[in-house]
């Protein structure tokens, strides 16, 4: 079967990251979707959520893949390595899940 693929990232930032950072990867990943195949939607959201829950994760960013063919593209294409070089240095903590839609 060819679901689609939802990948969620949940991150929280390193203390005194400057925004420069932030909005620099923010950019990188929305031009993921232009550069690998099979990429069909991306968000990037700061938490509002007033319940408290968040456990300090302040952004999630979604990416949604037409099928896991392409979501196993995406994994060890060489422009998501460089979008992991730009993230991963300035966060925290982050929390990856994917699930069929």
């Amino acid at each position: 079967m060819n679901e689609l693929i939802r990948h969620l990232l949940f991150v929280q930032f390193k203390k005194g990251v400057l925004s420069d950072d932030i909005e620099r990867a923010r950019s990188e990943f929305s031009e993921i979707q232009n550069k690998i195949e099979g990429i069909s939607g991306f968000e990037w959201g700061e938490n509002t959520s007033p319940e408290g829950f968040s456990e300090e994760f302040t952004h999630c960013i979604q990416l949604i893949f037409a099928n896991e063919e392409a979501r196993d593209r995406y994994i060890p294409h060489p422009d998501h390595e460089k979008l992991k070089s730009t993230l991963l240095p300035i966060l925290e903590k982050i929390i990856v899940i994917d699930y069929s839609i």
